[in-house]
């Protein structure tokens, strides 16, 4: 097992360095103008972010507000920044604390600066929970049990985004129409598939192609009307036209906007690749991957089970991407990374294969509501579960997947990593 901890602390090094958010961030800065500076920085990379942006505007007068996951506060990026700590997946009061500052703030800085003044935004992944702040009339609770209801019944990102942008003040470019008349800069970590901005962070500076009628029926489809009645009735009044849309591809509020991926989960996926190169055949990389964890772990195997029997091992897969798991009425605990290396395990011991190992790694650190990154998953795992007297099965019917990883060892545990560009899966034959 130690040589395999080994592979899987390179793995989470190679993929560390290539999504590391100040390393990011002084890649892709360009020069600031003169002109009265309002930085944000928000999501799990924030602190980082803006450390590093203080780094690089030393000497220069910036006004800067930070939303933060509060295990990453320190150390504080410097006096000229408001820090904010907030909550991540599912926002607390204190999330819509800090959105109503940075609401509040960026529209008096846009009145008092238009046509001079600079806005600079620095997102990554988690910023859209960290810039919560629902819609005048819905009620808090009952728009995070929304929230949750949707996740649990395994809605993607572009659903949950479809609700949150037509339920709240600052999503879906809302944002971009509070900062009229400044000029923007956005720069994002991305943490979803294909790197859409106006998906990252729910789009705050990005026009929103989805409508009322698109998040009406992403909470029908997901069985979740009732859930939530303030929205409800907020998304049926908006479907009326009794309140305003979010900005729609090409209105002019965006032309003032720059926005640019700085990090990725393909670029995560190279670096892996290159870094696993030297000790491994690399038959195959893919980024981009999506669907219900245990069906990417079949495929996962399967393709490693094909280069098996068309070549010779040691051979590796290295894919990236964003499973999820549609957890329904079950209590057990975990996330997609740990689920999708259970269900691999179960695969690779029904095949009969002793020479394959799975590596999931969840890039923020935190995978669902465990203390774990992701896990370690062959047929050992299976075999050390029942000697335990557990069913590895039953632990997956029931999306107990981190208690099977802490029983047996299995699991792969790095803490908040202030970073998040999704997921990276990799299988291992022979070596």
């Amino acid at each position: 097992m130690d040589k395999w901890r080994d592979i899987a602390d390179l793995v989470v090094r190679a993929t560390l360095d290539a999504a590391n958010a100040g390393q990011a961030l002084r890649r892709a800065w360009k020069p600031i103008g003169d002109g009265p500076l309002l930085v944000l920085s928000i999501g799990k990379a924030s602190v980082e972010m803006a450390v590093t942006a203080s780094e690089l505007l030393a000497g220069r007068a910036f006004e800067g507000i930070v939303s933060a996951v509060p295990e990453r506060i320190s150390p504080a990026p410097g006096e000229r920044w408001r820090i904010f700590p907030c909550d991540h997946p599912l926002a607390t009061q204190r999330n819509l604390d800090a959105s109503a500052y940075i609401e509040s703030r960026a529209c008096d800085f846009a009145k008092s600066h238009a046509g001079r003044g600079q806005l600079v935004v620095l997102i990554s992944g988690g910023g859209s929970a960290h810039l919560t702040l629902p819609a005048d009339g819905v009620s808090l609770a009952e728009y995070i049990e929304l929230q949750r209801r949707l996740m649990l019944a395994g809605a993607t990102i572009n659903e949950l985004n479809a609700v949150r942008k037509h339920s709240e003040r600052l999503k879906g470019g809302r944002l971009a129409v509070l900062a009229h008349g400044l000029r923007i800069r956005a720069l994002a970590i991305s943490d979803v598939i294909d790197d859409p901005i106006d998906v990252i962070a729910s789009g705050p500076l990005a026009p929103d192609p989805s409508t009322f009628a698109d998040a009406i029926d992403v909470v029908s489809r997901r069985d979740c009307r009732g859930v939530a009645p303030s929205v409800d009735e907020l998304l049926e009044r908006g479907s009326r036209g009794q309140v305003t849309e979010t900005p729609k591809p090409g209105e002019s509020i965006f032309d003032r906007i720059d926005s640019q991926i700085i990090a990725s989960n393909t670029a995560a996926v190279d670096a892996v690749t290159e870094a696993l190169q030297s000790r491994f055949k690399v038959a195959q990389r893919r980024a981009g991957v999506t669907g219900e964890a245990r069906d990417v772990a079949r495929e996962l195997v399967d393709a490693i089970v094909e280069e098996i029997d068309s070549h010779h091992a040691p051979a590796c897969i290295v894919w990236g991407g964003e499973p999820t798991v549609t957890v329904g009425q079950a209590k057990g605990r975990g996330g997609p990374s740990q689920e999708l290396v259970l269900a691999a395990a179960i695969e690779i011991e029904r095949r009969g294969i002793d020479d394959v190992r799975v590596v999931s790694f969840s890039t923020d650190g935190v995978d669902g509501p465990t203390g774990n990154a992701g896990g370690i998953g062959d047929a050992a795992l299976c075999r050390e579960l029942r000697a335990m007297g557990r069913d590895p099965v039953a632990m997956l019917d029931s999306h107990d997947c981190a208690a099977a990883l802490e029983l047996a060892g299995h699991a792969i545990t790095t803490g908040p990593t202030g970073t998040n560009v999704n997921h990276v899966f990799v299988a291992i034959a022979g070596g």
